[in-house]
């Protein structure tokens, strides 16, 4: 509609001056239609190069994060691995010194990083076990044990933290717990009898609330107990040659949650 008027109004114009200035000629403006059209192709190649510029940095951009990304990725695995390698390789130190002892008949194995354990039972002297998964005949294990008791004049004697070991069933395995009357208990039930088969003194531990270093060696028919790294018992016991491992807690009050038990940084060592 525009360009209409535009012609009709340039048509007018133009008789309008033929009758006042015959002599006079009206230019009008000649359109350089292919000047206008390099025009229209240099801007397009423009706005092209320039998004090309644009997609070209978005891709870097995104190339760098991403290699960000990855780079954090693998330095937090690393990590995680040199962590995992350090802490392994402590308990690979104290299996070596236990053989070195003679405690054990061999430092060759696998490690294992166990998941922490956070139990509380409340039925005056039981005890309790959850299952690790694991069945070693032969290992060494650790952990930071803590201990807290809902009463304070429970029965120390059964209350307390420790595996159960080379479980055949509820009739035929060993138990080995800290209680907190200061001794390390070794007993279990054998053909569904209960059987008391040891006990070595610690000292005195604090009481209602606590906490030790537990280590567990088992190798053949020996099984020895360290507390805070003391060796505190040593017992030669054929009743079992293997079976699964549990943690455990032995509770000796009945009392609101009873006996509570936590493990951290439990390591297993299962001896080859």
């Amino acid at each position: 509609m525009k360009r209409i008027l535009f012609l009709v109004l340039i048509g007018t114009l133009i008789s309008l001056a033929c009758m006042s200035s015959p002599a006079t000629p009206i230019s009008t403006p000649t359109i350089d239609f292919q000047s206008t059209q390099v025009k229209e192709q240099e801007n397009q190649q423009a706005t092209a190069s320039a998004q090309a510029v644009l997609e070209s940095q978005k891709l870097t951009a995104t190339a760098v994060a991403q290699a960000a990304r990855e780079s954090t990725s693998q330095a937090a695995t690393q990590a995680v691995f040199a962590e995992s390698t350090a802490i392994a390789s402590n308990l690979w130190q104290e299996v070596n010194d236990l053989y070195s002892d003679r405690i054990i008949s061999s430092a060759e194995g696998d490690y294992y990083r166990l998941a922490d354990f956070d139990e509380s039972w409340a039925q005056i002297n039981w005890y309790q076990w959850w299952e690790t998964g694991f069945a070693p005949s032969n290992f060494v294990i650790r952990t930071n044990m803590s201990w807290d008791s809902a009463s304070n004049t429970a029965n120390w004697f059964s209350s307390g933290c420790g595996m159960v070991f080379r479980e055949q069933d509820e009739d035929n395995h060993y138990i080995v717990f800290l209680a907190l009357d200061g001794y390390v208990y070794l007993n279990g039930y054998k053909n569904g009898r209960y059987a008391s088969f040891g006990k070595g003194w610690v000292g005195k531990l604090d009481l209602p609330k606590g906490g030790a270093e537990f280590q567990l060696a088992v190798d053949q028919d020996w099984i020895t107990v360290f507390v805070d790294g003391k060796q505190v018992l040593r017992k030669q016991e054929k009743s079992f040659s293997d079976g699964k491992l549990a943690l455990t807690l032995s509770s000796g009050t009945n009392k609101d949650y009873g006996t509570r038990c936590q493990m951290t940084d439990i390591e297993l060592w299962e001896l080859y």
